[in-house]
Formats: structure tokens, C-alpha cells, sequence
């Protein structure tokens, strides 16, 4: 089945070429029997200010150890934007992310630290062993 898969997109590559980069390298990726990837994600987002919805639709493709390539398409009023966000990058967003989440971390146990010292309560390192 997933030679027939292989084989037909090469019969379609042959017939329509891709006309953009976004297509250029989804197809490059396409031909590659290493290249793995995600199913598409679809996200609906309604924007209420300007009484609209956005869809994002995002697969992220990855090649070998050259790192994850991020295919997104945003669709707003009609018109649909392509993005092929690079490996580089999609390795400083997921970096952002990590960081984003270990502050958070760190100020929600500090304010619950704060907290706990406020109500008086004693932890284990205070606590004196009685000899």
C-alpha cells in the first residue's frame, strides 16, 4: 500500500509541479522514504473582534538528524497564507516554550513557598531531631 502511496504522488509530481516553496518542499519531503511525520493538526480560532475565524493547519515533518520542519497554513477571510517555518527555528520556538514553561514553574512555587512560611507552617528541614 505505501508503494502505491510513493509511486502515485511521483506520478503527480511529474504532472503538476509545485509552484511555491511551500509546495517545493513538502514535496521534497514527500519523496523521501526517511522523512517522517505528524498528521495534520486543524485549529479553528474565532476571533471575536473582528467577528471572524482563523484555521491553522500544521504538520511538522522530520528528515533525518537535520531536525523538524514545520509546514503551517493559516486560512483567514478567504485567503490562506503558506509558512515552512525551518528546523533552526522550530528549535528556538520549542527552547521559548521550555523556558516559558520552567518561569512559570519557578514563580508558582515561590508564591506557594511565600505562602505556606505566611501561614506558619514548619517544614521538614526545620523540624529539630530530638537526640
Amino acid at each position: 500500500m505505501e508503494d502505491n502511496d510513493y509511486k502515485a504522488r511521483e506520478r503527480r509530481e511529474k504532472e503538476i509541479p509545485p509552484t511555491d516553496e511551500f509546495e517545493k518542499r513538502l514535496w521534497e519531503l514527500l519523496r523521501l522514504p526517511t522523512a517522517i511525520s505528524t498528521r495534520e493538526a486543524i485549529v479553528t480560532v474565532a476571533n471575536e473582534s473582528r467577528i471572524a475565524t482563523e484555521t491553522f493547519i500544521v504538520k511538522t515533518y522530520r528528515q533525518g538528524d537535520l531536525g523538524d520542519l514545520i509546514f503551517l497554513r493559516h486560512i483567514s477571510q478567504g485567503m490562506a497564507t503558506n509558512i515552512v517555518i525551518p528546523a533552526k527555528v522550530a528549535d528556538v520556538i520549542a527552547r521559548q516554550r521550555d523556558q516559558l514553561t520552567a518561569k512559570v514553574r519557578s514563580r508558582t512555587a515561590k508564591r506557594t513557598m511565600q505562602e505556606r512560611k505566611n501561614r506558619g507552617e514548619i517544614f521538614g528541614f526545620q523540624k529539630k531531631k530530638e537526640a
